[in-house]
């Protein structure tokens, strides 16, 4: 009874439209190109991860003296400053990974959000044990944990905004009454 239903529906919708509803369509970015993004990112992400020391030490690949002496100049304690640019930079250093996330999903919903941060927290762990165990200079930090999931939970929030402000289909939406 409930099917028939569903089918006069979208009989009557597809009149009142014109035209027969489309397939639902992926809204975004080609495949391919968030393929090869994140095939970069990812490369970039495990140099930083990876790094035999930390990367914003000595012999790093980052130098943030300029940003602890700058937040210094504000009246910013030595006890704050670092933790702040530190998780900061881990956020951010996420960001990304949420982003693509949204941009890979078919259907990105609210839920993908609470995906990504899971994918970020399991790659996050994964990366934080791998320098505890086989990197000697580098250490486990847990707030590393927590920077990169809220990072990765941002850039996919800021991306599934985007996507559904800039990707919207034009004419009337037809839901598909199967579920």
């Amino acid at each position: 009874m409930t099917s028939d239903r569903s089918e006069r529906r979208l009989a009557a919708s597809v009149r009142l439209a014109g035209r027969a509803p489309a397939p639902a369509q992926r809204v975004g970015l080609p495949r391919a190109w968030v393929a090869v993004v994140s095939v970069l990112y990812s490369i970039g992400l495990g140099m930083v991860l990876f790094w035999p020391v930390h990367v914003d030490g000595e012999g790093g690949l980052i130098d943030p003296g300029w940003l602890l002496g700058l937040l210094g100049s504000w009246g910013l304690s030595a006890a704050v400053r670092y933790p702040l640019v530190e998780s900061a930079g881990n956020a951010l250093m996420f960001l990304p990974l949420g982003a693509l996330w949204i941009a890979w999903v078919r259907r990105p919903r609210w839920r993908s959000v609470v995906v990504a941060m899971a994918i970020a927290l399991a790659v996050s762990l994964a990366a934080e044990i791998v320098q505890a165990r086989y990197l000697p200079a580098r250490t486990f930090d847990p707030r590393d944990l927590v920077a990169n999931t809220i990072g990765a939970g941002t850039g996919a929030a800021v991306a599934l905004v985007a996507v559904r402000s800039w990707f919207r289909p034009s004419g009337p939406v037809l839901r598909d009454p199967v579920r």
